[in-house]
C-alpha cells in the first residue's frame, strides 16, 4: 500500500483533521469505505487531541446527553486508524492500546459508565499465612528460563494480532505451557479463539477445596510495531514476552514442586492488547456474564527494563484495586524485602487489568518503572532487550501472590531432583574431545528434560570446536548421568567456549553448576612435568661416576656374601 494520509474518523466537535503524523507506513486513506467503530478512551486524551493535535485527528462524538463525565469518552473511529491511534496514545501518554474497542455505540456506552462503580464494589478479606508455601515456591524458582521464553518469543516477526506470527507465537505458549503441565490431571491447557486470528491461551489448574472461587494472573502475549505497521519487526522482548516469561516460570515453578492450589488458579496468556485490549475485555466480559467468583487478578505487562533507579516494581494506582494493591505491597514487605516499590497513576485502558476492573473483579498492575520512565523501545523492532535480574522481583512478586491468593499447599519437592553439571571448568587439549557429564542428583520421580547448547566465547564453533545443541531426556526414576561429547580443533592459542544448561521440564530443578567454561589448550602451552637427566662430566667421571661405581660395588659385595 502506498503512504498516504491516514484521514481518521474520530470526531470531537465536529472538527476534521488530518492523521498523518501518527500514521504507520503500510495505512492508507480509507474515509469513504472504511469501517467505523466504536471504542472508550480516556477524556484527557479526546482533550490533548482537541487542544493541541487539531491537525492530527478528527473524532466523532455521540449527542452531549450520552457523554460520561468520569474521565471517559465515547468516540467512533475508522478501523484502520487504530494503531494510529494506537501510537498516538504511546507516545503521549505511556499506554499501551490506551483504549477499550467496542462492538457496538450502545456496549461502548454501558462499559463506560461501568468504570467508577468497579473499584467501590470490589472487597476481598486478605491473609498472609500461607508463609511455607510460598517459601518452598520461592526456593524453586530458575529466572535464567525466563530468558529463553523471551528469546523464543522474540524469534517471531512480530506477534501483531491479524498476522500469521500472531497466531504461531499463540500457538507456541499453548505448546511450551503443555509441556510444562506435563502428565498434571488437574492442569489444563487451552486456546481461546476470537473473532480475529490471534487466540489468547488459558491455563487452569483446578482448585482442590474451593473450586468456584477464581484467581488469575496474566499478561498479553501479542506486539506491535507503531512505526512499520502490522507487517513490521517487532520483537517485544519487554513488551510483553517479559510479562509471559513470569507467567510461564510461575507455571514451571506450581509443576516442579506440585504445588496444589486450594482455589482454582489461571494463567493467561492476551490476545489483541495492543488494539484495544480485545482479549482480555472478552475474557473478562465472559467472566462477569457468567457469574464467575474471580476473587483477585495480577497483570505482568514488562517486567524486563529497571527503568526508575529508586523502585523494582510500582504499582499502577489508577483502575485498580487498592485493598488488592496494598496486598501486594505486604506481600513484598514480608517475603521480598530487599524490593523496592512505590505507586504512580498510568490512565485510561493502559493495560489488560483495566478489562477485569471495569467488569467489577478487583486488579492489580505490578509495573517495572513509573509511567516518566518508561521504556522507549517499545513498539519499535529495537525492543530486543531483556533484564532477568529485574524481571525476577516480578517472578517472585507472582508465586507469593499465587500462594497467598490462591492458598494451597506444595508437595514432595526433592522427589523430582535437579539437573547440573560436575564442574564448572574444563581444560582439553586442541585436537581432542572434551567429555562434558550432566547428571541428575536428590530425585528420580517424572520423566525430565533439559536443554543443552554451546556458546561462543574466544573460541568459535565451526573453527575451533563443533557445535553441540539438543535435548537431554530421563525417564522417570532415572537418574543415570548423561555425556556430551564436544569435538575440538587445533587453535594457535588457548581459547574458551562455554556448554550452558537451560530449560528444565517436568519439574526439575536447574542445579549448580550449569554453565561450563570449557578451555582449548594449545599444545605450545601444555606444561610437561620435567624428567630428570644423568649427568656426566665430559671426562666420564665425577661425581655421578662415582655413584654407580659404588652402586655396582655393594651389588657384588652382596652377591659374594649370598654364596657363602
Amino acid at each position: 500500500m502506498k503512504n498516504t494520509l491516514c484521514a481518521v474518523a474520530l470526531l470531537v466537535g465536529g472538527v476534521t483533521f488530518n492523521a498523518s503524523a501518527f500514521s504507520t507506513s503500510s495505512e492508507t486513506a480509507q474515509s469513504k469505505n472504511d469501517k467505523s467503530v466504536w471504542i472508550s478512551i480516556g477524556s484527557d486524551a479526546v482533550n490533548l487531541i482537541n487542544q493541541k493535535h487539531a491537525t492530527a485527528f478528527n473524532l466523532h462524538q455521540p449527542a452531549k446527553e450520552k457523554i460520561n463525565d468520569n474521565g471517559v469518552t465515547v468516540v467512533s473511529i475508522e478501523e484502520s486508524q487504530l494503531d494510529a491511534l494506537s501510537k498516538f496514545m504511546h507516545q503521549n501518554f505511556k499506554r499501551c492500546g490506551g483504549y477499550f474497542y467496542h462492538d457496538s455505540l450502545e456496549e461502548a456506552m454501558a462499559y463506560a459508565k461501568s468504570t467508577p462503580i468497579a473499584k467501590s464494589n470490589v472487597a476481598f478479606n486478605y491473609t498472609i499465612d500461607n508463609e511455607d508455601t510460598v517459601n518452598t515456591l520461592l526456593g524453586q524458582l530458575t529466572p535464567s528460563n525466563m530468558t529463553a521464553t523471551v528469546t523464543s518469543l522474540g524469534n517471531y516477526n512480530n506477534r501483531y494480532f491479524s498476522q500469521a506470527s500472531g497466531f504461531e507465537a499463540a500457538s507456541w505458549i499453548k505448546s511450551h505451557w503443555e509441556s510444562i503441565a506435563g502428565g498434571r490431571s488437574d492442569i489444563k491447557v487451552e486456546l481461546y479463539q476470537h473473532t480475529w486470528v490471534q487466540p489468547s491461551v488459558i491455563v487452569t489448574i483446578q482448585g482442590t477445596e474451593n473450586s468456584d472461587e477464581i484467581v488469575v494472573i496474566g499478561g498479553h502475549l501479542d506486539s506491535i510495531n507503531n512505526i512499520t505497521g502490522p507487517t513490521g519487526r517487532a520483537p517485544g522482548f519487554d513488551d510483553n514476552a517479559s510479562g509471559i516469561a513470569v507467567i510461564t516460570e510461575t507455571l514451571n515453578t506450581i509443576v516442579a514442586t506440585d504445588y496444589k492450589p486450594s482455589r482454582t488458579l489461571l494463567l493467561m496468556g492476551y490476545a489483541a492488547e495492543e488494539v484495544g485490549l480485545r482479549g482480555s475485555k472478552e475474557i473478562a466480559q465472559e467472566y462477569q456474564t457468567n457469574g464467575k467468583n474471580v476473587v483477585g487478578v495480577a497483570q505482568f505487562d514488562m517486567t524486563g527494563y529497571h527503568g526508575t533507579a529508586d523502585k523494582n516494581i510500582v504499582f499502577m494506582s489508577d483502575f485498580t484495586n487498592n485493598a488488592q494493591n496494598q496486598f501486594m505491597a505486604q506481600l513484598i514487605d514480608k517475603y521480598l524485602p530487599n524490593v523496592t516499590y512505590g505507586f504512580d497513576p498510568c490512565g485510561y485502558a493502559c493495560s489488560d487489568h483495566a478489562s477485569w476492573h471495569n467488569a467489577g473483579f478487583a486488579a492489580s498492575f505490578p509495573f517495572e518503572s513509573n509511567s516518566s520512565d518508561y521504556n522507549s523501545t517499545i513498539h519499535t523492532s529495537n525492543d530486543s532487550s531483556f533484564d532477568v535480574d529485574h524481571a525476577t522481583n516480578f517472578l517472585k512478586l507472582s508465586v507469593a501472590y499465587v500462594g497467598e491468593l490462591a492458598k494451597g499447599s506444595t508437595g514432595n519437592t526433592q522427589q523430582v531432583g535437579s539437573i547440573q553439571l560436575t564442574t564448572s571448568n574444563l581444560e582439553i587439549e586442541e585436537g581432542q574431545t572434551a567429555s562434558v557429564t550432566i547428571n541428575r542428583v536428590a530425585g528420580s520421580s517424572n520423566a525430565v528434560t533439559i536443554d543443552y547448547a554451546t556458546q561462543d566465547g574466544s573460541a568459535v564453533a565451526g573453527t575451533d570446536y563443533v557445535a553441540a545443541t539438543g535435548t537431554l531426556n530421563w525417564a522417570d526414576q532415572d537418574s543415570s548421568s548423561k555425556t556430551i561429547d564436544i569435538s575440538t580443533s587445533e587453535v594457535t592459542e588457548d581459547k574458551t567456549f562455554n556448554l550452558v544448561l537451560t530449560n528444565p521440564q517436568g519439574g526439575a530443578a536447574l542445579g549448580t553448576p550449569s554453565n561450563l567454561t570449557i578451555t582449548i589448550k594449545n599444545k605450545s602451552t601444555v606444561v610437561t612435568p620435567p624428567t630428570e637427566t644423568p649427568q656426566t662430566s665430559s671426562g666420564g667421571g665425577g661425581t655421578f661416576g662415582f655413584y654407580w661405581v659404588a652402586i655396582f660395588s655393594l651389588i657384588a659385595i652382596f652377591r659374594r656374601r649370598k654364596q657363602y
